[in-house]
């Protein structure tokens, strides 16, 4: 019998992980269907929403039961962490063939939908790296998720403002996507193996639910309550 943490993909939740990738797979589909010449819009949206998706594999029901296992934390997560991302990729896979058999006539640049998709990821990992966590009874992966697609929203905006901002189907600004992604990862770093780092934690320990115990005082004949 193996020890408790060394199957990862036993502890994913892929009912939601499945579920993201048909929301991010409809965008493309829906365009094909219609017979949409111009693909780059519909491809980007489901590039962007299926990197946000890879820190899915952050949430893990049984990370409080196995903390005292010789695997490491960190390998444990990075574990989850590629089994989502490898179901992010054959998602994206499907989609490339769905475009493909639609006949899309304009598709946007290869490199820069990685460099969105590693942008966006990057920006999952760094906010959920950085939310409270229980021990895995909160969902902070899809948090981290929806804070990812705000943020990149936030970015294409204000790129038409600020022209030094990368934009969204702007094969000039892939490589600052690229520094963009490299400074987010840098960010998730530092919290992303030691949870005492974050701003906030949970303590659901068994000392933060011992009952009150009762002392006696010399001379009192009712007992006090300790704090």
């Amino acid at each position: 019998m193996s020890a408790p943490g060394c199957e990862p993909a036993r502890v994913i939740a892929w009912a939601r992980v499945a579920g993201w990738c048909v929301v991010g797979i409809l965008p493309t589909t829906v365009a094909t269907v219609r017979g949409a010449d111009d693909l780059s819009i519909p491809v980007m949206v489901t590039t962007i929403v299926l990197g946000a998706g890879v820190c899915l594999g952050l949430d893990d029901a049984a990370e409080a039961t196995v903390a005292a296992v010789p695997t490491p934390r960190w390998l444990r997560r990075a574990t989850r962490l590629a089994h989502v991302a490898l179901a992010l990729v054959v998602a994206a896979v499907l989609t490339a063939m769905v475009a493909a058999v639609g006949g899309g006539e304009v598709l946007p640049d290869l490199g820069h939908l990685v460099a969105l998709a590693a942008t966006t990821s990057a920006a999952a990992l760094a906010i959920t790296c950085r939310l409270p966590s229980d021990g895995g009874h909160r969902t902070i992966g899809g948090a981290g998720s929806a804070g990812a697609l705000l943020g990149v929203l936030a970015v294409a905006m204000l790129s038409l403002r600020l022209t030094w901002l990368p934009t969204p189907g702007d094969v000039g600004s892939t490589g600052r996507w690229w520094l963009l992604a490299a400074v987010l990862g840098l960010a998730a770093l530092p919290t992303f193996d030691d949870p005492a780092r974050r701003p906030y934690r949970y303590d659901h320990g068994p000392t933060s639910r011992r009952p009150r115990q009762q002392t006696t005082r010399t001379g009192d004949r009712n007992p006090v309550e300790a704090p």
